[in-house]
């Protein structure tokens, strides 16, 4: 078992006690070591703006519905530097309800995704962290799955893209652009022929 690790930092391997745990990762570790990173907290502290008194009669544009409201309709941020969120309470719920749906809780493994995880040789924490990465949305054409899975009786789950040739891991898309993908045999000149096509018969 690797006892040393390098920080992605000051580029010199440490011990693995001299790194702090990070779930997210690969190995569990921070990629920056102990060290570096109370540097960098003390280089780059957290800003925390002092709470300034707010007139009752005062109002606060919500940068998503743009309606211009009482600071009673925001929820205090001492990040800020009038105190407050930037977003309304309730566009503040809305927007969470949304990343909640995108992010739902761990899908229940099938034997068909522990054995498309196995062929592009990655973990179903690798396929989380893209998932993230790419909001939930398919790489190619920026939409969610909308495909329903009979088995799960949910929406199905991104496919995961590899190379046929390589096996390299690409990224997530929806069923329609995996199929195409497929369809055309991965063939990157022949994808572009149907867009030289497409594009020379657009009237």
């Amino acid at each position: 078992m690797q006892a040393e690790k390098l920080c992605y930092e000051c580029k010199v391997v440490k011990p693995l006690e001299e790194f702090g745990k990070k779930s997210s990762r690969k190995d569990g570790l921070e990629s920056v070591c102990k060290h570096c990173l109370k540097l960098k907290r003390m280089l780059h502290p957290r800003r925390k703006y002092t709470p300034i008194e707010i007139d009752a009669t005062a109002t606060k544009k919500c940068v998503d519905c743009h309606i211009e409201k009482s600071y009673s309709a925001f929820d205090k941020n001492p990040t800020r530097k009038d105190g407050y969120n930037t977003r309304c309470k309730t566009c503040l719920k809305i927007a969470r309800k949304s990343h909640k749906h995108t992010f739902k809780k761990r899908p229940k493994k099938t034997k068909a995704f522990t054995m498309t995880l196995k062929l592009a040789s990655i973990t179903e924490k690798d396929y989380l962290e893209q998932l993230e990465k790419q909001q939930g949305k398919c790489a190619i054409c920026g939409k969610l799955e909308t495909s329903l899975d009979n088995y799960r009786k949910a929406d199905k789950r991104l496919s995961i893209d590899h190379c046929h040739k390589t096996g390299n891991f690409r990224g997530l898309l929806c069923t329609k652009c995996n199929v195409g993908l497929g369809m055309f045999g991965d063939d990157s000149e022949m994808l572009q022929r149907a867009i030289d096509y497409l594009e020379s018969r657009m009237y």
